[in-house]
């Protein structure tokens, strides 16, 4: 299709004939088929293949009546009989008119006959003279077949709305993450208040000239809506089967809107995007009024209806899940946002942003008024005003950010509070997308839907209790599990008291706020950093290596915010050093044969004092203004103060990290651990339940979780934490070594431990050695003494109650399962390999005792040692004569007896 003849070119009689050979079935319009370069006899031949297809339909607009093509078509394609046709189909329309204006008269409602008449007048005319001319009189045919459906259309719109009033149909969400209602309108032409009716060609009846080049194509069914800068109606597509489309007229009152509808119609027709209604076409309108838009319509609910469903509790806009519904809202629309403000051609604003503009279809959303995008610090209108935006309404991608915090928002205060940390988080996510200061907002829509969605997995995984993994946007791996110890096997220390009785377990104490700050994780490198790609290929288990090898490299921030962590990492090596006997001078802190020996407490303070200056020192490279809104700053901070054992002052500043980003695992693993540690212990678990219901990888937030169970008396609530901890986390062999040990723990001061707690005890600890990665036979040996000493108890329990515990014991644990496992994993099947086991087991304890001369090492291997001599039982029997006198077999180090 060309505007105007171009010279013949002779390859294209071979691809009309390639076209017409592969020709589907099509529904097109031809404008100007008289341009086309092609011969007349080439494009027949295409029309003809288009038109033999099933469920074609042609639409071919000529602008000179005495075309060749015309003709051409009108001979060989239509034929002569091709007027009496289009009459007799126009005839049969018409009595379809009288009925349904019969029927509506009936009905008492208000029936156009006089119009029917008339184009009955018109349809006998133009039989009577087509015969002369009938080329003259296609076109004339064609405008009244046009009218003759207008006037149907309209009345059984009208009949319908006086048979059924317009529904509109709500299915539940599916159960995927991004799942909403399916929303539908029944009957979208049904819409009130309808336009008066289209009228017949050619009166100037009411309304007539409004949508004079419409109504050839486009049916207008009833007014949707006013927007910024005009009106949009409802309307059939003629050339597209009766397809439904929004036409949109600017307001020919408005001084600014004929420029604002050329810029309009330049940007929407380049907009592409599945949540941004799309724009068909421009037609203009006759009486000069400006174009009209013919915009895809998306027939739903705006969010400020969906807003009032939610405040009546209406199905299914109630409960808990309604939260999330509104981040699936918030995540789409940040996607058009995102598309907008991103454009290669141009960068664009919304603008707009509101509850009426935003459409809630079927079940995705739609922003449904363009009128409002424009260029960044472009005047427009706005709904909602960001503070920066001023009377003008100019703004920025923030300002699209606040508009949408602030829609977000009005729906979640109409939602029921559920009271969960995920709320809590939805909330934060808003607040910071509402901040009066742009700088404090989100800095890209990409960054805040990377949040909203975390939260909405949150919510999700709240809500139902499992799992909805994604890992972290801005944070790295836990290096090593926050487990407080119980994640190793029991120390030595548990024996120093002496006596070989089963101890209680007892609540778990967290790591030590410095062993915190050195293991929480550490954060991604920003890729806009210089030292990006060296930090990307950079070890970080060698710290004072990795300190000493990047000395010389430029100081960034990353770079400083690394070498922070790394000095954390050192304070705790020196802290841990205090700890140890007879500490050794570690460094000098000059040259000269006169300087003093550093201790590791000197150490200590040289590095917590070189973190908090790395720390100082990134914040002013950011820049003052910068720093007070980049969360990176505050978690350096709360590091620094865990390190110096400041627990509160470090709860104060991962809140503000937590604030800042609310998705994130990190910062609510910092909040957990800061709770648990200054004795808080429902918010502990909040925050820790929040991590893992999420990621039961993290295997931090586990442990966290069975710490508090364990305090409160639920030993099988801890181990369902625990047990949650995936195969392929790092952390599962911690968990399944606190599995064992809070199986075989006791957690009653009168306990009445049962053969069945002990099988479990025993599956665990041959699972955790066997598939579960357990390597350090030391810690194998310490969980093996526990088990053993649970047996005992379980055993003299039985006994008091009369059961034969042995024979049960076999029930439970077959003897063929003991062949394919090594001795040191067989159980116990009598008494006497029970108490030789466990009394070579604390002999084997007292080898692991460092013998370092200390008086508190030396009374552990007295403890010990005690223990095996205790429990060992004593055998005596008779000597067969010639037989010499045998030492004791607790002297000897004998073996125990088989059988």
């Amino acid at each position: 299709q060309l505007p105007h003849p171009t010279p013949h070119h002779p390859d294209d009689e071979a691809l009309l004939a390639r076209i017409a050979a592969d020709c589907p079935g099509m529904t097109a319009a031809f404008v100007l088929p008289e341009a086309c370069a092609s011969s007349p006899e080439a494009v027949l031949a295409l029309l003809r293949a288009a038109r033999a297809r099933r469920r074609a339909r042609l639409l071919l607009a000529f602008r000179d009546p005495r075309a060749p093509l015309l003709r051409l078509l009108h001979e060989e394609l239509l034929g002569p009989e091709w007027p009496a046709a289009v009459g007799d189909r126009i005839a049969e329309r018409l009595t379809e008119l009288h009925r349904v204006q019969r029927r509506l008269s009936e009905r008492g409602g208000a029936a156009r006959a006089d119009g029917a008449e008339e184009l009955l007048v018109r349809l006998e005319r133009l039989r009577r003279t087509v015969r002369g001319d009938p080329l003259g009189a296609a076109h004339e045919l064609f405008l009244l077949e046009l009218d003759v459906e207008n006037l149907l259309l309209a009345a059984r719109a009208r009949e319908a709305r006086l048979a059924a009033p317009l529904e509109i149909s709500i299915e539940a969400a599916g159960d995927g993450l991004e799942d909403l209602p399916w929303v539908q309108v029944q009957g979208p032409e049904l819409t009130e208040p309808a336009p008066q009716d289209a009228p017949p060609r050619p009166p100037a009846a009411e309304g007539g000239s409004r949508f004079a080049e419409a109504e050839q194509q486009y049916h207008v069914v009833g007014k949707l809506a006013s927007g910024s800068y005009g009106q949009v109606y409802l309307a059939h597509d003629r050339a597209l089967l009766n397809r439904l489309v929004a036409l949109k007229r600017h307001n020919p009152r408005d001084p600014g809107a004929a420029e604002q509808a050329a810029r309009e119609r330049l940007r929407l027709v380049e907009i592409n995007h599945p949540f941004i209604v799309k724009v068909h076409n421009a037609i203009l309108d006759k009486d000069g009024a400006g174009p009209l838009l013919v915009m895809e319509f998306a027939d739903g609910l705006t969010l400020e209806e969906i807003r009032q469903r939610i405040l009546r509790r209406e199905p299914p806009f109630e409960g808990a899940r309604v939260l999330e519904f509104i981040a699936v809202y918030g995540v789409r629309i940040l996607d058009a946002l995102h598309y907008l403000h991103t454009r290669k051609e141009q960068e664009l604003v919304y603008g707009d942003l509101s509850l009426n503009n935003v459409l809630h279809c079927g079940d995705t959303i739609k922003l449904i008024d363009v009128a409002a995008v424009r260029g960044f610090d472009e005047p427009g209108p706005t709904t909602v005003t960001p503070p920066e935006a001023g009377p003008d309404g100019r703004m920025g991608p923030a300002g699209d950010l606040y508009c949408l915090g602030h829609v977000l928002t009005s729906l979640l205060d109409a939602a029921p509070a559920v009271g969960t940390l995920g709320e809590r988080s939805l909330r934060l996510t808003l607040a910071r997308a509402t901040r009066p200061d742009p700088a404090g907002r989100f800095a890209t829509a990409e960054e805040m839907a990377g949040q909203l969605h975390a939260v909405l997995r949150e919510l999700r995984s709240l809500r139902l209790n499992e799992e909805t993994f994604a890992p972290s946007l801005h944070f790295g791996p836990v290096a090593d599990t926050l487990d407080g110890g119980l994640g190793s096997a029991p120390p030595l220390e548990q024996w120093a008291g002496g006596g070989s009785y089963k101890r209680l377990l007892g609540p778990q104490r967290p790591p030590a706020p410095g062993d915190a700050a050195a293991d929480l994780p550490p954060p991604h490198p920003d890729r806009k950093d210089p030292n990006w790609k060296r930090l990307q290929r950079t070890s970080y288990h060698d710290p004072k290596g990795l300190l000493d090898r990047t000395a010389s490299w430029e100081h960034t921030p990353e770079l400083l915010f690394l070498r922070c962590r790394l000095h954390i990492q050192e304070a705790r090596a020196a802290r841990h050093a205090l700890t140890q006997p007879r500490p050794e001078p570690v460094a000098f802190e000059g040259d000269g044969p006169a300087e003093r020996p550093r201790t590791p407490l000197d150490e200590l303070a040289r590095q917590l004092a070189a973190a908090g200056a790395a720390a100082r020192k990134a914040g002013q490279l950011i820049g003052e203004e910068r720093a007070r809104h980049d969360w990176r700053v505050p978690w350096h901070q709360g590091l620094i103060e865990l390190a110096h054992q400041r627990v509160e002052q470090a709860r104060a500043a991962f809140t503000q990290v937590y604030e800042d980003i609310p998705g994130e695992y990190a910062p609510k693993l910092a909040l957990g651990y800061c709770h648990e540690h200054l004795g808080a212990s429902e918010q502990a678990k909040e925050f820790y339940r929040s991590v893992w219901c999420r990621n039961h990888a993290q295997g931090s937030a586990a442990f966290g979780l069975a710490r508090m169970h364990l305090a409160e008396g639920l030993p099988q609530d801890a181990v369902d934490a625990l047990e949650g901890v995936p195969p392929d986390s790092r952390h599962r062999t911690a968990a399944r070594t606190a599995l064992v040990r809070i199986r075989a723990g006791l957690h009653e001061a009168r306990p009445e431990p049962s053969l069945a707690q002990f099988t479990l005890a025993y599956q665990a600890l041959l699972r955790l050695v066997e598939h579960e990665g357990l390597t350090d036979p030391a810690a194998e040996e310490r969980l093996r003494a526990d088990l053993l000493e649970l047996q005992v108890l379980v055993v003299e329990s039985a006994r008091r109650t009369g059961i034969d515990p042995w024979s049960e014991l076999a029930d439970r644990l077959p003897v063929d399962l003991d062949h394919d496992l090594p001795v040191r994993l067989r159980v116990p099947r009598t008494e006497e390999q029970l108490l030789l086991r466990l009394s070579d087991s604390y002999r084997r304890l007292a080898h692991q005792v460092p013998r370092s001369g200390r008086a508190k090492d030396d009374a552990l291997i007295e403890a010990l040692l005690d223990n095996a001599h205790h429990i060992r039982p004593t055998r005596l029997r008779h000597r067969p004569p010639g037989t010499a006198p045998r030492l004791p077999r607790w002297l000897s180090g004998g073996r125990e007896p088989e059988g």
